[in-house]
Formats: C-alpha cells, structure tokens, sequence
C-alpha cells in the first residue's frame, strides 16, 4: 500500500512541479486537491488532471497483480471477456480524448495519454491470458474425458 501512495505522490508532485506555488502534496493527495481547488489555488483544469492522473496510476498498479495472478493460477475462473472489452473501449476512448486535441491545435496532455496507453496494453494481456488459459484448460479436460 506505501508503494501505491509513494508512486502517486511522486507523480503528482511531477505534474505540479512546473508551477512551484502549489507546493508539494501531502499524504492524502485527493482531499489536497480538493482543498486547494475549492480555496482557488489550483484551477479547474489542473485539478481534474491531477485526480485523473491519480486514478490513472492506482489503475496502472493494480493490473500487473491481476496478469501475476492469471500466470500464477493459469486459469481464468471469473472473468468476463465482455467486461475487458468494455474496459478497453473505455481507455481507447480516453487515448482518443487526449490525443483528439492535435486535430484543433489545442495542447496535448502526453502523460495522460501514455497512462492510457499502458493500463491499455495491460488489459490487453489480461484478456489475451485469459483466452489463453481458458482454451488450455478446455483441451486439457477434453483429454481427461478421452
């Protein structure tokens, strides 16, 4: 849990290091945040891609423990390929909404955009385990039967 919290502070402090009046985040970056923006010390639009940022991460730490899981076990009792599917709609969807700004010569947040990126491929690799031990585990009972 301290490697989670650790990791999204280090980030978090990244994104805001270019402005130095906002100052390092504290233990509980999400209510700083909040705080900051309700005072107005902090923008609406640096706020949300904090917290997405933050959101982001979390999401980034916690796939590779799901494909240690599926490679440990190698099988893929309990999970839906509709809902990886839906997953990876949505990060597509969120890659295009950080890369569609080029298109109107708007600035491009890239760091969001990679974070999209790698929880992307990430879930990718969860689906494609999954398909995988799945056809595994299905020839390996028809040769139990046989």
């Amino acid at each position: 849990m301290f490697i989670i919290a650790a990791t999204t502070s280090v980030i978090l402090t990244s994104v805001i290091i270019a402005d130095s009046y906002y100052g390092p985040l504290g233990a509980s970056d999400a209510v700083y945040i909040a705080r900051r923006y309700a005072s107005g010390f902090i923008e609406a639009a640096n706020a949300k891609t904090l917290l997405e940022s933050a959101m982001l991460i979390c999401f980034s730490v916690s796939w590779p423990f799901k494909i240690r899981k599926l490679v440990t076990v190698k099988r893929s009792v309990g999970l839906s390929h509709g809902f990886l599917l839906m997953i990876i709609t949505g990060y597509s969807c969120g890659i295009m909404a950080k890369i569609l700004p080029i298109y109107y010569g708007e600035s491009v947040n890239y760091f969001l955009a990679s974070l999209y990126i790698v929880n992307l491929s990430m879930v990718v690799a969860v689906l494609a385990l999954s398909i995988r031990y799945q056809i595994v585990n299905k020839v390996a009972a028809c040769e139990i039967l046989a």
